[in-house]
């Protein structure tokens, strides 16, 4: 990252692998919003789920949640 200032270079290169550490996990890390919106899903969890990890961003958690999981899952985001 040459054409960055001195300051920003670790911070950058740091973001870097931390992109490719979520890119490339083979366990599904999914990022959320406080209110249980989804932010970001790493790419693992269309081998997980089946489903395109751009299709569950924007979307609520509870909303992907087994229907006998929702109410503890409600409770955490109360």
């Amino acid at each position: 990252l040459p054409h960055l200032p001195e300051p920003c270079r670790p911070t950058c290169a740091a973001d870097a692998a931390y992109r490719s550490l979520l890119a490339n996990a083979a366990d599904a890390i999914t990022v959320l919003e406080e209110d249980g919106t989804i932010r970001y899903q790493t790419p693992s969890i269309e081998d997980i789920l089946g489903l395109p990890p751009d299709v569950l961003v924007g979307t609520q958690l509870i909303d992907v949640t087994h229907p006998d999981e929702r109410e503890w899952l409600a409770a955490q985001f109360a």
